[in-house]
């Protein structure tokens, strides 16, 4: 088991971290830390077998990183073993706290799930295709969709691995790729994009990606800067966007490492790209960071590529003089416990959908759920709960109590003449609860009335859709 420390008679913070313990990204993380807190590194491949030395993982700091260059094709056998390692670690170390949540990470690790995430909360993404199952699959795809561009990805690749730009027009058909060879047991990337127009070499190629669980989206066009396509990688931390760099390259794949070149993103990129990275942010309320691809049109309109749970290498690019390792620990290190929890009512605490239009009917029929009833119950034994919601004071009064659900403080809109996402309310929340911003979570469904008023007060903040993802709030108070 590898385990360099920086020694520290009494360090202020235990850090493991599971990833590639020789690789540039540890030692970036490993300069970062201030000398007082110690770091221990486990690699995948220590997984599970090298937990029990943490136990519960009581005191203990994780950061989940990259598994570093992968041998293997990143198939659906390889993203299961994958799940099996980042759920051991959750599960065995259920006490320690995680900067980043293992659950959180593979989803970003199934990028068409992911997509479909993104675009249910109406985050910009290129329109989806599906997942392909060949060449001819594929072809039909774009003719029922009426695209002649599009962008095949492995549902479980990174760095470009695995990823075709593919075009028609009229009878000539055209690929940018990575990969050198493709076959059943192998997938052979190169660091230079190869050019494909023979349908034949186009067919077995996409046939062979299929067979590894690849998917299609539209090619959406990039902005054209410096001769070339670009695109903008925006690394967000603790829900603000921090440093951006916009890569420019000679093909439609855009990756650095394929001799793309970048430059820190300009004031007029970072209007068009943060308030997208912000959204996204809110997706992934239990991770430190993510790492935002976006591409942005000719007119400036972004469309998320991907999210990156290990988007956080980039070297020598550095926001308000940090860099992107300093600006992450400096944001951990700034994190207060959390001491109060302010719930949204219709649509968090029940889902409206299942009741009937009619009001009176639809209170009649209101009914708590048990699962929202135990866990406000479980919060209770360590939090102060409030209820944030705009309505009549009678109504949404007579909806707690139909739900059975207790809470310190009860504010409601129409009783102060002010609807969200007034700020006041929020405010008064947590002054009944005696809490600060900082040490207050805000749980909502509706981005713009309860997420964007909360995080602009200092707030923390989970973005829910229904009932069903209220669950997410034991891994964001464990």
């Amino acid at each position: 088991m590898t385990r360099p420390t920086t020694s520290s008679p009494s360090p202020s913070e235990r850090w493991l971290l599971i990833g590639d313990p020789r690789g540039p990204r540890t030692r970036a993380f490993a300069d970062a830390l201030p000398p007082s807190d110690s770091l221990e590194v486990l690699g995948y491949d220590e997984l599970p077998s090298g937990l029990p030395h943490y136990g519960t993982g009581a005191g203990l700091t994780v950061r989940i990183d990259s598994p570093g260059r992968c041998p293997e094709v990143p198939d659906a056998a390889w993203y299961r073993r994958l799940s099996e390692r980042l759920t051991a670690v959750a599960d065995r170390l259920r006490d320690a706290r995680f900067t980043s949540s293992p659950h959180e990470a593979l989803l970003c690790f199934d990028k068409p799930r992911c997509q479909q995430f993104l675009a249910d909360r109406g985050v910009p993404t290129p329109p989806q295709l599906g997942v392909i199952e060949g060449y001819r699959h594929l072809l039909a795809l774009m003719e029922s969709n009426k695209r002649t561009r599009v962008f095949v990805k492995l549902a479980h690749g990174s760095s470009a691995a695995g990823v075709v730009a593919y075009r028609i027009h009229g009878d000539r058909h055209q690929a940018f790729t990575t990969v050198a060879a493709v076959d059943r047991l192998r997938l052979d990337n190169t660091r230079r994009i190869r050019t494909l127009t023979d349908p034949t070499r186009i067919a077995s190629l996409i046939d062979g990606l299929a067979r590894h669980r690849a998917f299609a989206e539209v090619w959406v066009p990039k902005r054209t800067l410096r001769g070339g396509p670009s695109d903008v990688r925006v690394l967000v931390v603790d829900g603000e966007p921090a440093h951006a760099v916009t890569r420019i390259a000679r093909s439609p794949i855009t990756n650095l490492h394929l001799g793309a070149v970048r430059q820190p993103a300009d004031a007029r990129t970072r209007d068009a790209v943060d308030d997208v990275a912000r959204r996204v942010a809110a997706c992934f309320p239990a991770s430190l960071h993510v790492g935002v691809d976006i591409a942005l049109t000719p007119r400036l309109t972004p469309y998320v590529l991907e999210v990156n749970a290990f988007g956080d290498q980039l070297e020598g690019i550095t926001h308000r003089g940090q860099t992107t390792y300093e600006r992450q620990i400096e944001a951990w290190r700034s994190r207060q416990p959390l001491e109060g929890i302010a719930f949204d009512l219709d649509g968090t605490l029940f889902d409206r959908a299942a009741l009937p239009a009619d009001r009176r009917l639809a209170l009649a029929q209101l009914r708590g759920c048990p699962d929202v009833t135990q866990l406000i119950d479980e919060l209770r034994e360590r939090h102060r709960l409030a209820v944030v919601t705009d309505g009549a004071g009678s109504t949404q009064r007579a909806k707690l109590r139909r739900l059975g659900l207790r809470f310190d403080s009860v504010v409601v809109s129409g009783e102060l003449g002010r609807r969200k996402p007034d700020r006041s309310l929020f405010a008064r929340a947590m002054r009944e609860l005696a809490t600060t911003p900082a040490r207050t979570l805000m749980v909502g469904d509706d981005y713009e009335r309860d997420i964007v008023p909360a995080r602009a007060m200092g707030m923390r903040t989970l973005w829910v859709r229904s009932p069903d993802e209220l669950g997410r709030l034991r891994e964001l108070v464990r």
